[in-house]
């Protein structure tokens, strides 16, 4: 009988037979699954999901949604990536308003898909689900309710309560068909917002509500300006009510003795100021002061003297027997200085 060879032998005599054949397969399979390496590994990327489609297994596997990282599939399965953050679409309508007038606006929806039934969404609307499921209804809202409103309601914050009207719509109320089933749209798409961007209207129309608005806001600055002025005529009013009690109390306060004593103080002033005047005490009646002042200026020369002579001439026998009365009583008196001829020079400093 023939000796068994240690395992060890055997193994060496086998991979001499067959080291050929298992290196050209380690590299065909190598080669193979670096050629179909974007098929195999699939990464998903933040603010993304992903849905298998099956080939050999029954199609879009609605149970399961892949989350961020990688992921190892059959190269011969699908993935389809979707964008599950928020995101913006504008689209163009054109609306009637109540008065059958055409107006192009532009509706902004703001929205990101539900991730637990991206599977089913995407088998049955698609990675299209925007322009098959989402904006058709935004435009049909849309035109349901601008219908109701004049074009001036769009120039107005009504427009923001037409904005809100369409997403409560949306919302609460928007059941979509897809396929065989009905479902609310928020089963398969949070909408959290939408805006009407633009509204254009024919430009004789836009034109009129612009001066209309522009007539609206004349009438309430003249409004503004109208409460301004009978603002103020109250202010004025008080004032004056002020100023007559101020009068009234000034009144029973001042007394002849203390306008004298105030006569009596103003003439000290004046006495010991620097400007030549005559100062004449207890010669006025109530018995205050009587100043002549001014006498340092130069006199007039002879011809405007001759001219101005016939119309002071009459003054002066009006004071004259007041002043003579006056020194006869004894008043004293503060001399000033000699006025100086015109053509006599002031003496050097």
């Amino acid at each position: 009988m023939e000796e068994r060879k240690p395992f060890k032998m055997r193994m060496q005599a086998w991979w001499r037979r067959n080291s050929l054949g298992i290196t050209l397969t380690f590299l065909l399979l190598s080669a193979l699954v670096a050629f179909l390496a974007n098929n195999i590994f699939i990464p998903i990327y933040p603010g993304q999901a992903g849905v298998q489609w099956s080939r050999f297994g029954g199609g879009t596997k609605t149970n399961t949604v892949y989350g961020e990282g990688i992921h190892v599939i059959f190269p011969w399965n699908i993935m389809v990536k979707y964008d599950v953050r928020f995101q913006q679409r504008s689209a163009r309508f054109d609306v009637l308003s109540i008065d059958g007038l055409d107006i192009s606006t532009v509706v902004t929806v703001r929205y990101k898909p539900v991730v637990q039934n991206l599977a089913l969404l995407h088998k049955l609307v698609g990675p299209k689900y925007v322009e098959t499921l989402l904006l058709p209804e935004v435009g049909a809202q849309a035109r349901t309710l601008i219908a109701g409103y004049t074009p001036d309601d769009l120039y107005s914050p009504t427009r923001y309560s037409i904005q809100r009207q369409i997403l409560g719509r949306l919302v609460n109320e928007t059941r979509v068909r897809i396929g065989p089933r009905s479902a609310r749209l928020t089963d398969f798409l949070y909408v959290e917002d939408v805006f009407l961007e633009s509204v254009k209207l024919p430009k004789d129309v836009e034109q009129a509500i612009r001066n209309k608005l522009a007539q609206l806001q004349h009438l309430q600055e003249y409004e503004y300006i109208v409460q301004r002025e009978r603002r103020e005529a109250e202010r004025k009013e008080i004032e004056a009510g002020g100023i007559r009690a101020f009068q009234d109390i000034v009144n029973e306060g001042i007394s002849d003795r203390y306008l004298r004593w105030k006569g009596i103080d103003a003439t000290l002033k004046l006495a010991e100021s620097n400007n030549t005047k005559i100062v004449v005490i207890g010669a006025g009646q109530d018995g205050l002061p009587i100043i002549l002042g001014n006498v340092d200026s130069v006199p007039p020369t002879p011809g405007a003297a001759r001219n101005t002579a016939p119309n002071t001439a009459p003054n002066i026998p009006n004071t004259a027997p007041n002043r003579t009365g006056q020194l006869q009583r004894g008043a004293p008196t503060v001399p000033t200085a000699p006025a100086r001829p015109p053509s006599e020079a002031p003496p050097p400093p």
